[in-house]
């Protein structure tokens, strides 16, 4: 059996109560039974909040019925008691208050019963438990906290809490229990765009229970980057131009690029940035050698500074040249295997002086050529023999971009080679009519061939490798049969000065 507790609450209109009931010679031991509250719930589907009373019945002799309170709340420390209802009968022990505002405070209520002379004393007194959610995060995780109040000092302590939750209105199921001690419990298990609805039970240590109002808060978080594309990494005046394509949906729009020197090494952000609204994000690391390898990603970062989006890979292509002993360039390069967008395009450039011409193209096909480049074409070369590649991206990237990725102009590294003919036939026959050395990879900034007679004058000189000489004597005369001297100063491309002389036999005939 629960065993009866008795609150005597003294107030003014008590004492009163009192002095009137010995004044008419009453004794308590005719007093009907104070009423035992057996539960006071607030129903979990109402949005009106709705409060069930249930007690046990007052056994006492003539009992006649109950009489329910509802406290004003109009002060923190005294109950304003206003009589609310009466319930007839001794047997019926339930009540529902329909007027209530038990979904926005906690409501307190107390009974007693009546025969047909008094009214017995007040019970104790209870009040019903109200909760109300917050949407919070904790180190960025999203959370809903739910809160719980009642009139502590008005009853006794609950031993333990058990907390239930309806998400998008699906039967409830218990998420939780606290101690009676707390009036919290933090809920982690929550997606956005979700309805919960919660509510507490608590609990006596005699078994008696009490139900919360519920309350139901809908998920609405800001929302995150769903994707990032590494649009490309290109070689710009020696230095890596980066593109990023952004999320431009998402509300959190903070940013770290990461770079490594290999693919599936230690990537170390470089560059960070916060409420970055654009739609790209472009960098430039100028902290490369071009003609190395280096790997880039793009991070979305959260408020706490922690990465949870990664885009793909960007890396930038490489290009090596070299020369068999037939003077044929065999250029090798990198795939640019990372683009999202399907078969790629490449590219191959040559580039003699400013003259920069398309010598192969393939699509996903062999990574290197060789340019089986002319002696004729070789002999106009008076500058670097350099070589680039322009890979492109193929057209089914799912976020409509197509990058492009520059390498760095790789030049051939080779030495200086002059051929100097034996003899020439300026005859008017157009064949071999000028004397001319053949130059190979020779500078143009240090250059000087000089012909002499053989009394050591000089009779023709140039600065230029592309020039040669007709035959002539410095009075447009034609200079005679016979054998003339040559110098020749050349520079290559690594600085290096070379000297070169000889002789060479001029025919007429």
């Amino acid at each position: 059996m629960l065993k009866t507790q008795h609150t005597i609450l003294i107030s003014t209109s008590i004492k009163i109560a009192l002095i009137i009931l010995f004044s008419t010679k009453f004794s308590f031991s005719q007093l009907p039974n104070s009423p035992i509250i057996d539960t006071i719930s607030v129903e979990p589907i109402s949005v009106k909040g709705n409060v069930y009373i249930s007690w046990f019945p007052v056994t006492s002799p003539g009992v006649k019925g109950y009489i329910i309170y509802r406290d004003l709340k109009t002060s923190l420390d005294v109950p304003n008691w206003i009589n609310l209802d009466t319930v007839w009968g001794a047997s019926n022990t339930f009540y529902l208050d329909a007027t209530s505002n038990a979904d926005g405070e906690y409501e307190h209520y107390i009974l007693r019963s009546f025969n047909d002379s008094v009214k017995s004393l007040l019970s104790e007194s209870i009040s019903t438990i109200y909760i109300f959610p917050y949407i919070e995060t904790e180190n960025c995780e999203n959370l809903i906290r739910i809160h719980w109040d009642h009139h502590k000092a008005w009853q006794p302590t609950f031993t333990h809490f058990d907390i239930f939750c309806s998400e998008n209105y699906q039967p409830y199921q218990k998420i939780g229990t606290t101690t009676g001690t707390l009036s919290d419990f933090k809920y982690f298990d929550i997606s956005n765009q979700t309805s919960y609805s919660f509510f507490v039970r608590g609990y006596y240590s005699d078994g008696r229970t009490f139900t919360s109002n519920s309350v139901r808060t809908f998920t609405n978080f800001p929302t995150v980057t769903q994707y990032l594309n590494a649009d490309f990494a290109t070689v710009e005046n020696e230095n890596i131009k980066l593109q990023f394509t952004l999320d431009t949906a998402s509300d959190v729009r903070n940013y770290s690029i990461i770079k490594s020197d290999s693919i599936n090494g230690t990537y170390k952000s470089i560059y960070k940035i916060n409420n970055y609204l654009s739609d790209k994000l472009i960098y430039t690391d100028v902290n490369v050698d071009v003609t190395k390898n280096y790997f880039y990603k793009l991070q979305a970062v959260d408020l706490c500074n922690n990465s949870y989006k990664e885009s793909n890979i960007a890396e930038n292509i490489t290009i090596k040249v070299k020369s068999d002993k037939d003077f044929n360039q065999i250029i090798t390069w990198d795939k640019y295997s990372t683009w999202l967008g399907g078969d790629m395009q490449y590219k191959l450039y040559r580039i003699i002086e400013d003259e920069r011409t398309e010598i192969y193209e393939t699509y996903y096909g062999n990574a290197y050529f060789a340019d089986n480049i002319s002696l004729e074409d070789l002999q106009k070369v008076s500058s670097n023999l350099c070589y680039e590649v322009i890979a492109k991206e193929g057209t089914t990237n799912p976020y409509g971009v197509q990058g492009e990725s520059k390498s760095a102009k790789i030049c051939v590294e080779q030495d200086a080679i002059v051929h100097v003919p034996e003899a020439f036939t300026p005859n008017g026959d157009q064949i071999n009519a000028i004397f001319k050395p053949t130059t190979i990879f020779v500078s143009p900034e240090m250059y000087q061939f000089l012909i002499y007679d053989r009394w050591g004058q000089i009779i023709y000189q140039t600065s230029k490798t592309t020039e040669g000489w007709d035959g002539k004597l410095p009075n447009l005369k034609e200079a005679p049969e016979g054998t003339y001297y040559y110098y020749i100063k050349y520079l290559d491309f690594y600085k290096n000065i070379y000297h070169l002389s000889g002789t060479a036999t001029l025919f007429r005939k």
